[in-house]
């Protein structure tokens, strides 16, 4: 009994964390495959800040320097018919505060020779809605390069916002290759937010505009669909 109580009391901590850390801000990875991989896939993304400012040193966008990412794909027919990826992601690994999305991937027939998508990320906790589009050029290895973008109209960035709410943008750029367990990542990511008020009292406010830039890995294992 008393081990089980330990175990809640730990539990009910990691989660209460969990919530604070998400919720404070927390901004998801855009490195994704812009192509649509039929079956399951399980992958981790890792990234680094390596540069960041703002007006005040203090105050800077935060993103999921951890996330655990399970997806499965449907593509029956690209050439001539939208891809479908369905998938969750568990910032900071994370697995009781599952965070789901969604990409469609555009027919070849109309992208002619990229691979181009659009996508949505629910980060629930934080309270917001995520849109991103993605494109790129990916061999029939897997290899390849790829951009994304994304945009929140609510987010509140770091974590220090008084108001809660600002407008953030997010942007990646990365290279892909292929080997026989999965596709595996190079990327670098920006993120900067607008209108990011901070009230040291009611009548004492600044509006500050932080940015960061980061660079990360991501490694995907693919299991193909069963016919």
């Amino acid at each position: 009994m008393r081990h089980k109580r330990r175990a809640l009391a730990i539990l009910s901590i990691a989660v209460a964390v969990g919530l604070d850390v998400v919720s404070g801000g927390c901004l998801p990875l855009l490195a994704r495959d812009p192509r649509v991989t039929p079956g399951r896939s399980a992958s981790v993304a890792l990234a680094v800040p390596v540069a960041h400012g703002s007006d005040s040193s203090s105050n800077y966008p935060i993103l999921n320097l951890v996330a655990a990412r399970l997806s499965y794909g449907w593509s029956p027919e690209p050439e001539h018919r939208p891809s479908i990826e369905a998938g969750v992601t568990a910032p900071f690994a994370l697995v009781f505060l599952p965070e789901p999305d969604i990409y469609v991937q555009a027919p070849r027939s109309i992208t002619g020779g990229l691979d181009a998508g659009v996508g949505v990320s629910l980060p629930w906790v934080a309270a917001t809605v995520i849109p991103y589009t993605t494109i790129g050029h990916v061999n029939q290895r897997g290899a390849g390069w790829f951009a994304s973008a994304g945009y929140t109209p609510s987010a509140n960035v770091n974590g220090t916002s008084t108001t809660g709410r600002e407008r953030a943008w997010l942007y990646a750029l990365g290279l892909q290759l292929s080997d026989k367990r999965g596709l595996n990542q190079v990327f670098v990511q920006g993120m900067n937010a607008s209108g990011v008020r901070l009230c040291q009292s009611p009548t004492v406010c600044s509006t500050e505009h932080p940015w960061l830039a980061a660079v990360g890995l991501n490694f995907r294992l693919t299991s193909p669909a069963t016919p």
